[in-house]
């Protein structure tokens, strides 16, 4: 009866879990989100993005072809400060918290394989 009972569990559980994944589907690429008051910065699709912590709409504020990602907001939220690859090897840039064009502060040589 209890194996009965668990395999009707888990089929229920395995009925739901579609349903579940179709809800959340368009929030899944959403990475590494930062807040500092009011602002919020996160990567979506390789990007960097910001929104009001009140809700509204998002602001894209990178597009480069290059990936960005792990956005910082400073203790002032004048700046972020984020990785990008935008040559091959990952560095450490930062911008305008309000968007404008990043500024490279590090400048290693690819590390290769590991």
């Amino acid at each position: 009866m209890k194996k009965f009972v668990s395999i009707i569990g888990l089929l229920s559980i395995m009925a739901i879990m579609p349903k579940l994944s179709m809800a959340y589907e368009d929030a899944r690429m959403l990475r590494y989100p930062n807040i500092n008051g009011n602002q919020i910065v996160f990567v979506y699709a390789g990007d960097i993005w910001t929104v009001d912590s009140n809700g509204g709409d998002a602001r894209q504020l990178t597009s480069h072809k290059g990936l960005e990602l792990f956005p910082k907001i400073s203790p002032d939220g004048k700046w972020i400060a984020f990785s990008a690859e935008y040559s091959g090897s990952r560095q450490v840039f930062i911008m305008p918290s309000q968007g404008g064009t990043p500024q490279q502060l590090t400048f290693y040589n690819d590390a290769g394989l590991i």
